[in-house]
């Protein structure tokens, strides 16, 4: 016959046995009782406990290793290398900025910088709120707004975008110096043959003709999702930017290779018939490896 949990705990006590530890699940030899965390739960909660300890470091290592998946997946999936045929040195750029600026600097951007911007108690509120009560809370709606426009208008084109082109700027000089090859940095013996402050000029210098069209284009991906993500309660934020930032990153890394451009795009959009889709792929492809050699 089944005894309910009650009428079992009830039976225990009755002999002695002081706090019921009832057998909930067995997994080999092992009974784990009411009392003990199955072993998925204490992965789980483990887990839970190191991101709550140190998230700083938790997520730093997680954008690192997400942002050189994100690129390895560009070249295979999207561009149709195979692994051998990866390009590595185009992978250290985009390990280095997950690494320096989405796993460091973004988190102090949007951690510590916002708050300082934005009423938290008005952010905290609005986030764990319905959607019916989100419409009708004007400070929250109007905070909404102020963190996209921030984000879209200051953040993205003033810190995101150069400090990506400075990063990039940066390890192709290191992969180059001393190679001989043709460029800006082949000739040198050394890098401390440039300075920082030349590396960034070089940079920005490249990063302000592609300004607009850059810009465009991450507003058109990210204004959207914002408005989602700075609208969910605060401590799911930094998920939901870097859950997002899979798909960001891995088009940022062909969209910059000059594979996905944005006349690429748009016929996409449009139906274009597919030879003329592969017309303006191999075409922008080809003025992108122009441009390259001269710069």
């Amino acid at each position: 016959f089944c005894l309910s949990y009650t009428e079992l705990s009830q039976r225990y006590k009755m002999f002695g046995l002081g706090r019921a530890r009832v057998p909930l699940a067995r997994v080999g030899t092992k009974v784990y009782t009411s009392s003990t965390a199955l072993p998925s739960q204490g992965l789980l909660s483990q887990a839970s406990r190191l991101i709550e300890k140190n998230p700083f470091g938790t997520q730093l290592v997680l954008c690192t290793f997400k942002t050189s998946c994100c690129d390895v997946m560009a070249q295979t999936c999207i561009e149709g290398k195979s692994f051998k045929d990866i390009d590595w040195r185009r992978n250290s750029i985009y390990t280095a900025f997950g690494f320096l600026y989405l796993g460091g600097a973004q988190y102090f951007v949007y951690v510590h910088g916002f708050k300082k911007l934005f009423n938290p108690a008005v952010v905290e509120k609005f986030g764990n709120q319905t959607i019916r009560q989100k419409l009708t809370n004007l400070p929250g709606i109007k905070s909404l707004f102020g963190q996209t426009l921030v984000d879209i208008g200051i953040h993205q084109p003033l810190m995101y975008l150069p400090s990506f082109y400075v990063v990039k700027e940066f390890m192709q000089a290191v992969n180059e110096v001393g190679t001989g090859e043709k460029g800006e940095y082949g000739s040198a013996k050394s890098i401390t043959d440039f300075s920082f402050v030349e590396i960034a000029n070089n940079a920005i210098n490249k990063y302000i003709p592609n300004a607009l069209q850059d810009n465009i284009v991450m507003s058109s991906f990210w204004a959207p999702f914002n408005m989602i993500a700075f609208s969910i309660p605060t401590h799911l934020r930094m998920p939901a930017i870097h859950s997002m930032a899979l798909i960001w990153t891995t088009f940022l890394s062909a969209y910059k290779s000059g594979y996905l451009t944005v006349e690429s795009i748009e016929a996409e959009i449009v139906g274009l018939p597919d030879e003329r889709k592969d017309t303006v792929i191999s075409t922008s492809a080809r003025q992108t490896d122009n441009s390259r050699t001269d710069s």
